[in-house]
């Protein structure tokens, strides 16, 4: 009995069951959650700590929101947007960086899944850099003056995302062009400042997927050095910037069947050759050439009969300061032409308006502020330089 009496039952501790139940339901709906925000907060204190860092080396990074679709927002999500506003969305999506030395940037770098724009300018690359750049995937890579070895250019090649390289400078010397087969993807290439050589564009051939060909205040050394272009039969786009070009080597362009677009442009007061409408006319010969732009060279009334004679143009752009209103007339048989530029054309709206029998003009501009749209009419046409006219008024 004495026993019996001396017997104590258990203390009741359900209680601490609720407590430990009721802490991990808060962990579960408050605390995981908000673990997850301050994560985010951090991670966009990264991107935005990366931003400054790359303007205190006076380069340039854009950080906007990436387009691409996100799905649904979930309920962590839409807290954290409330809470940051528009910049939680933000991700660097393209880096400018000066000459000197960027490789400080570089690790960060490699952590930006939606960065698709990189431009570098004077710098020197060591190999741990390049690994950081071939493991982005970016779309367009621009290398201006960069140092780097032609085994590191070639290394680049394995960006599998790339869609336009552009080279000047120590980075498109002639043993890092023979590099370029390695971007086996690339559709879109820009080359400037080059003296190029016989040798310089014969590795473009190992490009099956090369489509437009940019080359920018360059020099071609002989008529040879030009004559791997026209080998390209992929080639669709060929802009030739304040680059000489003689008429022999337009001989050549006339040969590139497949062609759908060819600019010569100059961005100097006068054009920088001469060429007759002979010349010109060769051009015809391209069935399916469609854009053309001769800004470069010094047309006159009788140069513009020979392209009256490329009847398949849709876009045409040339020098005016020589066309007069006898040379509009050897246009108007270009019945699929939608745009025309004449730049420095001294020509009133009075003589323009013999163009108005072109059915499918779209555009037309005279240089300087210009600028024509077609709305139903030829007569709808309208003009800024109308507008500034009676602005000067008195």
């Amino acid at each position: 009995m004495n026993d019996h009496a001396a017997y104590q039952p258990p203390p009741d501790r359900r209680w601490l069951k609720f407590v430990l139940l009721g802490g991990a339901l808060f962990v579960m709906l408050i605390g995981f959650p908000l673990a997850w925000v301050f994560g985010e907060y951090y991670r966009l204190e990264q991107r935005l700590a990366l931003v400054a860092e790359i303007d205190a080396l006076g380069g340039t990074a854009n950080a906007r929101i990436p387009n691409v679709d996100f799905g649904p927002p979930s309920l962590p999500q839409r807290l954290a947007f409330q809470i940051f506003g528009e910049r939680y969305l933000w991700d660097i999506l393209s880096v400018e960086l000066p000459a000197g030395d960027v490789s400080a940037v570089f690790p960060s770098l490699d952590q930006r899944p939606y960065l698709y724009m990189l431009c570098l300018h004077e710098s020197s690359l060591s190999d741990t850099d390049i690994e950081v750049i071939a493991s982005l995937q970016l779309r367009h890579l621009t290398l201006n003056g960069t140092r780097l070895t032609p085994k590191q250019f070639q290394r680049l090649g394995t960006i599998s995302t790339l869609e336009s390289l552009e080279l000047s400078g120590a980075a498109a010397s002639d043993a890092h062009l023979r590099q370029l087969p390695s971007f086996t993807q690339l559709p879109f290439l820009w080359l400037k400042g080059i003296d190029l050589s016989p040798e310089s564009l014969k590795p473009l051939a190992g490009n099956p997927n090369l489509e437009v060909l940019v080359i920018e205040s360059s020099s071609f050394d002989t008529d040879e050095a030009f004559e791997p272009i026209t080998k390209l039969h992929q080639l669709r786009q060929l802009n030739l910037n304040n680059t000489p070009i003689d008429e022999s080597m337009l001989e050549m362009v006339s040969q590139m069947n497949g062609l759908r677009g060819f600019s010569c442009s100059h961005w100097g007061e006068t054009p920088l050759f001469e060429c007759t409408a002979t010349d010109v006319a060769k051009l015809r010969s391209l069935g399916t050439l469609r854009r053309l732009n001769l800004i470069a060279f010094a047309l006159n009334d009788e140069t513009l009969r020979g392209l009256g004679q490329i009847t398949q143009l849709e876009s045409l752009g040339i020098d005016g300061s020589q066309v007069t209103e006898k040379g509009l007339l050897h246009l108007r048989g270009l019945e699929q032409l939608k745009e025309i530029t004449l730049f420095g054309a001294q020509l009133s709206d009075e003589k323009m308006r013999r163009l108005e029998e072109m059915p499918a003009l779209q555009w037309l501009s005279i240089g300087g502020n210009k600028q024509k749209f077609r709305s139903e009419h030829f007569d709808l046409f309208h003009t800024d330089a109308d507008n500034l006219e009676e602005d000067e008024a008195p």
